[in-house]
């Protein structure tokens, strides 16, 4: 069964339009991987250079294009409901401060699967990876997005292990996670700082509403 999404496939949620990436959208995501703000909790350093980007962006298309699945630009909906905590506002309305930055053209976010095999046992898990514009995070965009995304591979994969690194003192991230349905384990990932590992099983519950 094909992972949404695929090309000519988005996959659509009720605010969100995830699809597969292209060269085109190169510019958008540079501005998001050069920004520093969006890695001000991470020990991952921001990329210094749009060929950077252009590199990354060609492998997740070969990832792709090898596993029939991978990362996906996340984008908002034409007449999306923008949620309180984007524009100020105590009830929800059409156009926000999101929609005003960004229209539903560009991208606002990335997040993606990809396959990785533990070493010793061999064992495939699926490693879980976003990023958001610092304008669209704490709005529940991300937890829309991902949950999305995980509901989708676990009716396409079947049951398996799926896990998020992240920084310990990125609490926003864990949370998000945790959101979703990770938990901590006591395995930590690469890099400096003690990356914690957090995982779950696809399929899975519901995803929680976030607070």
């Amino acid at each position: 069964m094909p992972i949404r999404p695929q090309p000519g496939s988005p996959l659509l949620t009720e605010r969100l339009d995830l699809r597969v990436p292209d060269a085109a959208d190169l510019e958008d995501l540079w501005e998001i991987h050069g920004d520093p703000r969006t890695f001000a909790l991470d020990s991952t350093r921001p990329l210094e250079r749009r060929e950077q980007m252009r590199s990354v962006l060609a492998a997740w298309l070969a990832d792709r294009a090898h596993d029939g699945f991978g990362y996906a630009t996340v984008r908002l909906r034409p007449g999306a409901r923008a949620p309180s905590s984007l524009h100020g506002e105590s009830e929800p309305a059409t156009v926000g401060p999101a929609d005003a930055l960004f229209g539903t053209a560009r991208v606002v976010g990335v997040c993606g699967l990809t396959r990785h095999r533990l070493a010793g046992s061999g064992e495939e898990i699926l490693s879980v990876y976003y990023r958001f514009r610092p304008e669209v995070q704490g709005a529940g965009i991300a937890t829309e997005a991902l949950g999305a995304l995980l509901a989708e591979a676990g009716r396409g994969l079947g049951p398996r292990e799926a896990v998020v690194v992240t920084d310990p003192a990125n609490a926003p991230s864990r949370a998000l996670a945790e959101r979703l349905g990770f938990a901590a384990t006591d395995r930590h990932g690469p890099g400096e700082g003690g990356r914690i590992v957090l995982a779950r099983t696809l399929p899975a519950p519901s995803t929680k509403e976030p607070a």
